[in-house]
């Protein structure tokens, strides 16, 4: 009974190292440093080598609860090991807006460049900024404070911002004018993992239910903007997914 223990409490151990090392290699992934996120996923297969060999290891043998761990730590060191392959350093960078000359605070949740504008939305005040890459700040709207929470720039010079409530923001860059709408399906911003249009249509990727939704950019009823599956049934390798 106490090999047992002895056993199990060495498996725990092992996953809980393999965790440590998976947090750092997330941590490297996103501050870019690919050779130590390299090294820790080197790292983090010969730990999950050794923990596979453990497993076989009875009382943990075909255990349901053992071979869940496993998986989800093979899973996220495969996700971590298929995104290093994205990372691209960058060597000289090009300054193109500077606030601190003019003592500006500004905390924006997105960012979009448009032409030779950038557009962004600062959450805490509920502002939508245009800036020139070199000038001077213009305010273009105020929504209610913490209203939005997602800031997308769209093909045909449109910034649409997702907010709570099921409401989104339309604004036209070129007409420099925007309306408030209710989407119809609704879909949580927190679902909501890319947004891209095309012609007269915008399209939503739901990757939680494997679905992409089309809304049209012109409302036909005012005040709402309904859409509809564009997909004939949600796809299974849709779910997850990162961008359209």
């Amino acid at each position: 009974k106490i090999n047992h223990y002895v056993k199990i409490n060495h498996f725990n151990r092992l996953s809980a190292e393999i965790q440590e090392v998976q947090k750092k290699t997330g941590a490297a992934l996103i501050y870019q440093d690919k050779e130590k996120a390299k090294g820790l996923l080197q790292k983090n297969q010969n730990l999950l080598a050794n923990l596979l060999k453990y497993s076989e290891k009875s009382p943990l043998k075909n255990n349901s609860e053992t071979l869940n761990k496993i998986a989800v730590l093979q899973e996220k060191y495969q996700k971590q090991q298929d995104s290093i392959g994205n990372i691209k350093r960058m060597k000289e960078f090009d300054e193109i807006l500077d606030f601190s000359a003019s003592g500006f605070i500004v905390n924006p949740i997105e960012i979009s460049k448009i032409e030779n504008n950038l557009y962004f939305y600062e959450f805490e005040s509920g502002i939508l900024y245009k800036s020139p890459a070199r000038g001077e700040l213009t305010l273009i709207f105020i929504s209610a404070k913490d209203e939005l929470r997602k800031m997308v720039a769209l093909e045909n010079s449109q910034i649409v911002l997702f907010g709570q409530s099921e409401k989104i923001y339309l604004y036209d860059t070129n007409a420099n004018k925007h309306n408030i709408y209710l989407l119809d399906p609704a879909i949580a911003v927190e679902k909501i993992k890319d947004v891209k249009s095309y012609l007269s249509n915008f399209y939503i990727l739901d990757a939680e239910q494997g679905n992409i939704i089309k809304y049209p950019l012109v409302p036909e009823e005012e005040g709402a903007i309904k859409g509809a599956d564009w997909l004939s049934k949600p796809l299974e390798e849709l779910k997850n997914a990162k961008s359209m």
